[in-house]
């Protein structure tokens, strides 16, 4: 037993303890249910961006059995034992699973009484019921000392398809660093990791497949893949290597190098007229014919409008900003241009009205009106969740966010929330687009520059361009 881990020879006492393989086994019972595999990923988020630990837990009985947890890099931090049942009227994951229990489990633990384990204690029913109809209102549940003096804990359920709750997660740590005043902004990240697990855990809820359902169009990786666009008139998927200068193009016989360059290649655009154009610092390449135009600035990206073949192209403007200007199929650039805040992608409408602008630097999506000039931000992108760094509009017109450092694409709503979430097995997706016979398939290009050994293990298709059917 020693040999495999049940148990350990303590070397002072000469004591039998229990092993620490006793915790893996532990897990594998529940993660059988992809719960706890499913939590991992949110919840190692939740820990690195906040840096208290966070847990995971299920009902058990009338308390809550703790199946997960992820430690805060302090040196003072919460450190509760996994396997330990806790009370449910003054945990925050207890609270925040009460809140969203059926009615009848509801009523049946509210009939009991309420044991007091601080004087912060609601041991009122009354009082806890109050509690428990603002958790229903907000999403989330607080533990203000109620279980353990001096930590705090903010925490979320995990709802099923039927909208009761199957387990929670929390984030705790002490007081002095979960101040009240910081309550409110781990609430938002608890509680938007919790449904991003439940629309994962509840195949119900999930509008598209997993992540794992990718599956890679490209022959090898590039270092870092960008600007994917379909041609509907070849029935073909072209995209481009940044570093390693080259331009690919991918349809139903397979994926072809259609030619490399000298030097970094900024953008792509694609005109039903007169084909692939490719910038290139201060030079956009026509490729059917080998013209060359000279550019006032590098560009960062670069769109058709399908009703003319005009180029919308993005260039660096100061430090900070970017301007937009229309260039002809002949290269020749308009006079005037529009000037925006930092940019590092945009996409049209499908009304070419409008210009939708994703920002790595700022982590927005800012809408821009193309005839007045007019913008206002879209989306704030929280940090928890990525970074912006390409947009796309579907055959909907609605707006999805590749996100950097987030493992996942985003759809966003008519008031710029986060809608949808797709996972991808790659931590930086660098572009996206929508194409197929029907145009709904989803193609997404990332990158493995900057990857260390560990980071290519965890996510192997990094640096391959990606393809979702629908």
């Amino acid at each position: 037993m020693t040999a495999r881990g049940i148990v350990r020879c303590d070397p002072v006492s000469h004591s039998y303890q229990i092993g620490f393989r006793t915790l893996d086994i532990a897990q594998q019972v529940w993660s059988s249910s992809n719960l706890s595999a499913i939590s991992a990923g949110e919840l190692r988020r939740l820990r690195d961006i906040t840096g208290e630990t966070t847990y995971l837990a299920v009902p058990e009985g009338d308390g809550v059995l703790s199946i997960g947890r992820f430690q805060g890099p302090h040196s003072r931090r919460s450190s509760a034992e996994l396997g330990s049942i806790k009370p449910m009227h003054c945990t925050s994951q207890g609270k925040a699973l009460l809140a969203f229990l059926p009615e009848r489990q509801r009523a049946k633990f509210m009939a009991q009484p309420l044991d007091r384990r601080t004087e912060k204690t609601i041991t009122e029913h009354s009082a806890l019921e109050a509690e428990l109809s603002a958790i229903r209102n907000r999403g989330y549940a607080v533990d203000d000392e109620e279980i353990v003096l001096g930590t705090r804990c903010v925490g979320a359920p995990i709802l099923g398809s039927d909208g009761t709750a199957i387990a929670a997660i929390s984030i705790a740590g002490p007081t002095f660093r979960v101040t009240i005043e910081r309550v409110k902004f781990l609430a938002k990240e608890v509680a938007e990791a919790a449904r991003i697990i439940g629309a994962q855990v509840n195949p119900e809820t999930r509008k598209r497949p997993r992540g794992a359902d990718f599956q890679p169009v490209s022959k090898q990786a590039a270092f870092i893949g960008g600007a994917p666009q379909w041609d509907a008139k070849r029935n073909s998927l072209f995209w481009i290597d940044h570093l390693a200068p080259a331009l690919f193009e991918s349809d139903q016989n397979g994926t072809q190098l259609v030619q490399e360059f000298d030097n970094r290649i900024d953008a792509l655009a694609l005109t039903r007229g007169f084909g692939p154009f490719v910038f290139t610092g201060h030079t956009a390449l026509r490729l059917r014919d080998s013209a060359r135009f000279d550019l006032p600035e590098p560009v960062i990206a670069a769109a058709t409008m399908r009703s003319n073949d005009e180029i919308l192209v993005m260039f660096r403007h100061g430090e900070n900003g970017v301007q937009l200007r229309r260039m002809l199929p002949t290269g020749k650039l308009s006079e005037k241009a529009i000037v925006t805040g930092p940019a590092s992608g945009f996409c049209i409408s499908s009304d070419e009205g409008t210009a939708f602008i994703a920002s790595r630097t700022s982590g927005t999506v800012t809408r821009l009106d193309l005839a007045t000039e007019k913008s206002r931000v879209l989306s704030r992108i929280p940090q928890a969740a990525g970074s912006p760094v390409s947009c796309a509009v579907d055959m909907q017109g609605r707006v999805w966010v590749a996100l950097a450092h987030g493992w996942s694409l985003a759809r966003l709503d008519e008031i710029g929330e986060i809608a949808e979430r797709v996972p991808v097995p790659t931590p930086n997706p660098t572009g996206l687009c929508f194409g197929g016979e029907t145009g709904t398939d989803l193609y997404v290009t990332t990158e493995r520059y900057g990857l260390d050994r560990n980071d290519l293990t965890n996510a192997p298709l990094s640096g391959h361009t990606l393809r979702l059917a629908d």
